[in-house]
């Protein structure tokens, strides 16, 4: 089955929840980072398997680091080009597992 969702709807479906920029399946957890991220710290520590950054978040990479535990970040393709050229950098200087879905449109997970 194929189910398309808006990604910005809060949705439950089985095993799969994305609810307040969070997106959980089975043991995943991955955080949503998009312009309501602007200007805003992330407070304790949260831990996360992946930071998902969208639209064009005026968050460094830097600052992720130290408001977030997580040790993958996924940059997707409705942030600009000058955008995702300084999340790799920066991700690159942090020696961060970093994933484009701009020419790679999807980030695949074993789930057995």
């Amino acid at each position: 089955d194929v189910m398309f969702m808006k990604l910005e709807q809060d949705t439950t479906v089985n095993a799969f929840t994305k609810k307040e920029h969070q997106i959980k399946f089975h043991q995943h957890h991955i955080l949503l980072v998009d312009s309501l991220f602007n200007y805003k710290k992330i407070e304790k520590l949260p831990k996360f398997d992946a930071v998902w950054l969208h639209q064009n978040p005026k968050k460094k990479i830097e600052d992720l680091r130290q408001e977030v535990i997580f040790s993958t970040l996924l940059i997707d393709a409705k942030n600009k080009d000058y955008k995702i050229k300084i999340f790799e950098a920066e991700a690159k200087k942090f020696n961060l597992q970093h994933y484009t879905l701009k020419k790679n449109k999807a980030y695949l997970i074993n789930l057995k």
